[in-house]
């Protein structure tokens, strides 16, 4: 292949120039005063989610959840609280602390507690309703 011939009349664009970065203008830095790092929460809502993700995608962080959920937690940096969340299987406090719902009904999916199982026994607690199972009249 020729390569184009450079044509005169067309310019080359110009780059502008651009200030150095400097201590203040550093890529990346949080401008938080650390008397609002003191305030946060140890736990955002990130953690969970995090937590959500590679109970997901990952096997071994299933098996590693459902044999020991403390060390589990502690990888995530999890308060007893949204440890309790998780074990409990309580994907409307979940949904209510602003975890993403696509991360939640695939934890639903991939650890569902004993005896509810799918979307309608997922929609069932979402709605604080009993899962409906199989209806059985007993005749008296």
């Amino acid at each position: 292949m020729a390569s184009r011939p450079h044509h005169p009349e067309r310019r080359t664009p110009r780059l502008r120039q651009l200030r150095p970065l400097g201590p203040t203008r550093t890529p990346g830095r949080l401008h938080i005063s650390r008397k609002r790092l003191r305030k946060a929460p140890a736990v955002s809502k990130e953690g969970v989610e995090k937590a959500l993700y590679d109970l997901n995608v990952d096997r071994r962080a299933r098996e590693a959840f459902t044999a020991e959920p403390d060390r589990f937690a502690a990888r995530y940096r999890l308060t007893g609280d949204e440890l309790a969340l998780l074990t409990e299987r309580d994907v409307r406090g979940l949904a209510a602390r602003g975890a993403n719902p696509m991360l939640v009904w695939g934890f639903w999916l991939m650890l569902p507690p004993e005896g509810e199982r799918g979307t309608p026994a997922y929609l069932a607690r979402m709605r604080s309703d009993t899962p409906r199972m199989h209806d059985t009249k007993g005749e008296d």
